[in-house]
Formats: C-alpha cells, sequence, structure tokens
C-alpha cells in the first residue's frame, strides 16, 4: 500500500489511462482545488486554478482533466490540460445555468454524461456533446434520483445509482437507449459504480467497504450478465475511490475512524490481500 495525505484533506481519486497519476480533489485552505499525483515520482501537483474546483475526471483520450468549477459564478463543467498548461475551458455555455455532478466520459470522447437536478423530478442524468447546437439534453429522466454516471468501456452500457428503491443502488442500462433494458446490480445497497478498463467487472462502495460484481457477454451479443456481488476489500469510511487499467490497484479515499481524517490509499494487488485477510480452505 502506498498511501497520501499531503492535502489538508483529499478526494475523489482518478486514474490516468496509463494508471501512472492520479487526479485528485485537493481541500487547502478554504478551497477546493484540483491536483494531480505522479505514483512514480510520488509527487503531487495542484493546477492553477481560480475559484473552487473539484471532481476531476480524465477525458477519453486522456490528455486533459474535466473538472467542476464555480470560476464563472454557478458551478459548471471545464476542461485543461493535466499538466496545467493553458487555461481552464468551460464545456458547456455558463449562461445555461447548468449544476453539474461527477461526469463520464463515453469511449469515442463525443458525448459526456452527467448529473444534474430538475425542476420537479429530483437528479436526472443528462447527455452533452461540446461544441453542439442546442446543448446537452435529457438521458434519463424518472421520479427517482439519478447521479454518479459511469459510461462502459465499450460505450453500450452506463451505470449509475438510483434511490428509486428508497435506498441508493447500483443499476446498468444500455447506452444511449437507456429505455430498453434495466438491470439491478448491487443487493443491500451501493454508491459510486466504477468499471474496469475491460469492461469484466463493476466496483461499488457499500457499508461493508469495496464491492465487485463480475460481468458477462455472449460471444457477439450486447446483452450483458452480471453475477452476485461480493467483498473486494473490506474497509469502513469509504468515499470514493478509482481502479486502475490494471483492475488490481485502488485510489481510495477514507476517513479511518481510527484517526477521523481523510487520506488516500493505493491498494496494489487486492485479491493477494483478500486472500490473506481470508484464508482458503
Amino acid at each position: 500500500m502506498g498511501r497520501l495525505d499531503e492535502a489538508e484533506s483529499v478526494g475523489h481519486p482518478a486514474f490516468s489511462r496509463d494508471g501512472k497519476r492520479v487526479a485528485l480533489t485537493l481541500f487547502r485552505g478554504g478551497t477546493y482545488g484540483i491536483g494531480v499525483y505522479d505514483l512514480e515520482r510520488g509527487l503531487l501537483s495542484p493546477l492553477p486554478l481560480t475559484g473552487d474546483a473539484l471532481r476531476p475526471t480524465w477525458t477519453a483520450e486522456g490528455d486533459r482533466l474535466t473538472f467542476l468549477s464555480n470560476a464563472g459564478g454557478g458551478y459548471n463543467l471545464h476542461s485543461i490540460p493535466f499538466d496545467g498548461s493553458g487555461r481552464p475551458q468551460p464545456l458547456f455555455p455558463a449562461s445555461q445555468g447548468y449544476v453539474n455532478s461527477p461526469s463520464s466520459w463515453s469511449p469515442d470522447g463525443r458525448s459526456l454524461v452527467y448529473a444534474r437536478p430538475g425542476d420537479k423530478t429530483g437528479w436526472d442524468l443528462w447527455l452533452g456533446v461540446p461544441g453542439q447546437e442546442g446543448g446537452p439534453k435529457p438521458l434519463l429522466v424518472t421520479p427517482a434520483n439519478e447521479s454518479a454516471p459511469a459510461v462502459s468501456p465499450d460505450g453500450r452500457s452506463i451505470a449509475y445509482q438510483s434511490d428509486e428503491s428508497g435506498a441508493l443502488e447500483i443499476y446498468v442500462r444500455p447506452f444511449p437507449q437507456v429505455e430498453k433494458r434495466r438491470e439491478l446490480i448491487s443487493r443491500t445497497g451501493g454508491t459510486a459504480p466504477k468499471w474496469s478498463r475491460d469492461g469484466r467487472e463493476i466496483f461499488y462502495l457499500s457499508e461493508q467497504g469495496l464491492m465487485r460484481v463480475p460481468v458477462t457477454s455472449a460471444r457477439g451479443s450486447a446483452t450483458l450478465s452480471f453475477g452476485q456481488p461480493s467483498l473486494a476489500l473490506e474497509m469502513t469510511g469509504l468515499l470514493s475511490f478509482d481502479v486502475a487499467p490494471d483492475g488490481r490497484t485502488f485510489a481510495i479515499a477514507r476517513v479511518p475512524i481510527e484517526r477521523a481524517a481523510r487520506e488516500i490509499r493505493v491498494v496494489i494487488n487486492w485479491l493477494e490481500e483478500l486472500k490473506l485477510r481470508v484464508p482458503t480452505r
């Protein structure tokens, strides 16, 4: 395990495409910012941003970060090169008054899915194509609250969290034809779904720790099948996480009960650690 606690508070880790860097939300001096942690060099580089900036997401190309910023007034999605060069650019016109949440790019890099509150429907999922005339459009609108979208690596499915049952659970639908089908993934509550880079697993947070669900599909079929959830990492106080391209390494933000302070942990070879914690017979 490697540990990152250079900032006063850190959260919302996001691995780069090559797994060599982790983008983070930093909280220092009463202000939220974005930093990029180089895992090989052990160096944290805050980006030169104004106002509050948080919840970074890597673009599909891997050379830029998308994040929330209130630099122009209300919170809106912006993009900037991951090394901090250049000026941050808003993805959608601020005049449209969007209030955005964590987002997910489609694999082709053309569209961005995010959640925003509706007038009468709670939080809904929206689909935006930067530069497209007319602006973002609703993707999934229901009486429940949908958020934390995650588009699958092949671009055919989308995972998200919803409270339609009265508790937050993880669901998967086809993308972008979300009305065709809906699959319940979690069983006893879940938040913040993430796909493995090969699309064969979905991870999410629960009260018990980090959960894992195997994903399979028949040859030549776009229909997915989902296995039973199992505990990948038993850990309390989880706030947010991401899974590296190798599918075995995690960056986890948590509040340790023993210290009551936030930290980021990078967990390597989680399967071997799980074997040590749960000996086989």
